[in-house]
């Protein structure tokens, strides 16, 4: 056996390519992530310093300028959780953040759809929602806005991406995320 170090970046983009074609997944990891950034941001709020809070209100206006002319902004939404959730500490939950957007960005790739043109501005005044809630110190606030913004886009998506790729156990009973998960535990060298 050949072991290494333990290196969250690759195991994110490893399970981000195991788990990226399995519909259940992007609602699941959503709820996950979902409810660890609103619990998470209550404890970001003390730790975000004054440049952190910039650079959160700088995406967040990106994305709003973006939306604004019908682009998305898959980079601009990723580094802002990203940016987020670090100010926390938990690294665990930095390699969940990494995962997630590691598999909307392998889907993205393969033509998984993005949010609607009439939903990019929606999603971007959420992220403005949350700066503001973080700016005025405000932690609940910005939990529910991190809870509501863009859950009803990106539950739909989601969902019609599940309903369109219906799910079946393997002839050994293993349904396919576990074989994912298993894969990507044992292919080390995937990078």
């Amino acid at each position: 056996w050949y072991l290494r170090g333990f290196d969250v970046g690759v195991a994110a983009r490893t399970f981000a390519r195991s788990l990226a074609f399995h519909p259940n997944m992007l609602l699941d990891l959503l709820a996950v992530r979902r409810s660890m950034e609103s619990d998470l941001v209550e404890q970001s709020v003390a730790h975000l310093t004054p440049r952190d809070l910039a650079i959160l209100a700088e995406l967040a206006d990106r994305m709003h300028w973006r939306a604004t002319r019908g682009e998305s902004f898959p980079v601009e939404d990723a580094e802002f959780h990203r940016r987020l959730i670090a100010a926390s500490g938990n690294l665990v939950a930095l390699a969940l953040i990494d995962l997630y957007f590691g598999v909307i960005e392998v889907l993205y790739q393969h033509g998984f759809p993005g949010p609607a043109p009439d939903d990019l501005v929606t999603v971007a005044q959420g992220h403005g929602e949350i700066v503001a809630a973080l700016v005025r110190g405000d932690a609940p606030a910005a939990s529910h806005a991190l809870r509501t913004s863009h859950n009803d886009e990106s539950q739909r998506r989601f969902s019609a991406w599940r309903d369109a790729h219906p799910i079946s156990v393997d002839g050994n009973g293993i349904h396919p995320v576990q074989a994912a998960i298993q894969a990507a535990l044992l292919w080390p060298g995937l990078r």
